[in-house]
């Protein structure tokens, strides 16, 4: 389930701490979907990332963080229409916009 984009996220995380020098404690991930935050924290913990904070972005109020990376999780446009009538993710819902 979505691990191509977890996957992602865990390089970008990987890149800003040990080429960019960005402590783990100042990147925030941010994700639509909560299993897909399940699966990004699983994934940060078993590369010793596990201080990376991860989260919905209600999770995200009053939260301040360096750099947040948003995975989006729908890459696949066949998901769209359905996301779309049941109103998950982002779609139609201007509050979490």
């Amino acid at each position: 389930m979505y691990r191509g984009q977890a996957k992602a996220v865990l390089e970008i995380v990987q890149q800003l701490c040990q080429k960019e020098g960005v402590s783990t404690q100042s990147i925030g991930v941010m994700a639509a979907f909560r299993a897909q935050v399940v699966l990004i924290r699983k994934l940060l913990r078993e590369h010793n990332l596990g201080s990376v904070n991860v989260g919905m972005v209600e999770d995200y109020q009053a939260v301040e963080r360096h750099v947040i990376v948003l995975s989006l999780t729908r890459s696949n446009e066949l998901f769209l229409a359905k996301d779309v009538e049941r109103r998950a993710g982002f779609f139609r819902q201007p509050k979490r916009i």
